[in-house]
């Protein structure tokens, strides 16, 4: 029997392979920050799921996750986007052109998927689906303009808040800090304080950025750091055996800040759940970072293998869709009158999320993503 691999299977193996991992071939690509991604869409996922009772093993309850899901997203979002300010104003590169891309990116990125799915949830709610929050024109005005985030997107108008005020906070660092360390690290911490001081004092809703902006600010924070000491050739902090070990701490934190998990081990009857509370944002992202520079440099690789699993890099390509729609496609998976089995549900809702993500993601993302202004 003949078992080699044609050339042709190989390069159709490679193409499809670069279809979904378009950014491997690049030296300052991590693949790791990709399954980091697909944690925190995975999260979200979970945790929605076992709120309508479908779950993924019987008695495996991820209720309650979904916002630290999230809090995942936000600290790679400010990591990743003010990671290229900084290099930006660091090489001198911050000119008309490179902000002109950023918030063209941004746009990009965000709104015309973002627009998209206001329209479905409304399509859907006009055809009597329960899980949609938008009812009318009016509601997708007011979530385009980011005085409204109704269900899953209020993160949307959060997220994209942050996008415009990040580049002042790193023009200030720049103009006026000119990227001391110390200077930097007590302007952000104190940011940090005033806005757990005014949400402690004036309860903010969900889509207020003041709410988040420790969370992001944490992002930022180690972003800095990174470029910096990288310019000085001074990472080892980073690439040392402690820092992946507290990787792996803090990868247990978040497991057991799982609020089923955490019940079991410290609750009795009555008591109610703490790590919910505003108090704790900044823990979460603080925990999540130290995951993220572990997976990123780790000294033993463990967590960076974990995060470069296959299909979970995947879920960080198409997280963004999945995030948008995988609401609607469990209300679906739940319809009685699909006679779907309760054990296989969550694994049709899983499915059918990756399916209509990817081709959200081929159709629409992926060629918004090439967009670039050249002149």
């Amino acid at each position: 029997m003949n078992t080699s691999i044609t050339p042709a299977q190989t390069s159709k193996k490679y193409s499809v392979r670069k279809l979904l991992f378009p950014y491997d071939s690049k030296k300052d690509h991590f693949k790791a920050l990709d399954g980091l991604r697909g944690a925190a869409v995975l999260l979200v996922i979970l945790s929605h799921a076992s709120l309508h009772k479908v779950y993924l093993l019987p008695g495996l309850d991820f209720s309650g996750m979904g916002k630290p899901g999230v809090f995942l997203f936000f600290v790679l979002s400010a990591y990743l986007l003010d990671r290229q300010i900084i290099v930006g104003f660091v090489n001198g590169k911050a000119n008309a052109l490179f902000w002109a891309n950023y918030f063209l990116r941004r746009f990009l990125r965000i709104f015309p998927l973002y627009l998209i799915a206001l329209l479905v949830f409304y399509g859907c709610f006009k055809f009597g689906v329960k899980a949609s929050w938008i009812d009318s024109i009016s509601t997708i005005w007011k979530h385009l303009t980011l005085q409204e985030g109704r269900g899953i997107f209020w993160s949307i108008a959060v997220e994209f808040k942050y996008y415009f005020i990040s580049p002042l906070i790193m023009a200030f660092c720049n103009y006026v800090l000119k990227w001391d360390l110390k200077k930097v690290t007590v302007f952000l911490v104190a940011l940090m304080g005033i806005s757990i001081y005014l949400q402690a004092k004036n309860k903010y809703d969900e889509i207020t950025l003041v709410r988040y902006l420790p969370v992001f600010l944490v992002g930022t924070l180690i972003s800095i750091y990174e470029v910096l000491l990288e310019k000085k050739r001074d990472l080892k902090v980073f690439k040392s055996k402690g820092f992946e070990y507290a990787g792996w701490i803090c990868s247990v934190l978040i497991i057991i800040s799982i609020p089923s998990v955490y019940g079991r081990l410290f609750l009795q009857g009555g008591q109610k759940y703490p790590l919910s509370d505003s108090i704790f944002y900044l823990p979460y992202a603080i925990v999540w970072s130290v995951i993220l520079l572990a997976a990123k440099y780790g000294s033993f690789h463990v967590l960076k293998r974990f995060f470069e699993i296959t299909i979970i890099r995947f879920l960080g390509i198409v997280s963004f869709s999945a995030y948008l729609f995988h609401v609607l496609v469990l209300n679906f998976v739940e319809m009685k009158k699909l006679h779907i089995p309760n054990y296989i549900q969550f694994y049709v809702f899983f499915l059918v999320v990756c399916i209509t993500s990817f081709l959200s993601y081929v159709l629409i993302e992926r060629n918004l993503q090439k967009v670039r202004i050249k002149y």
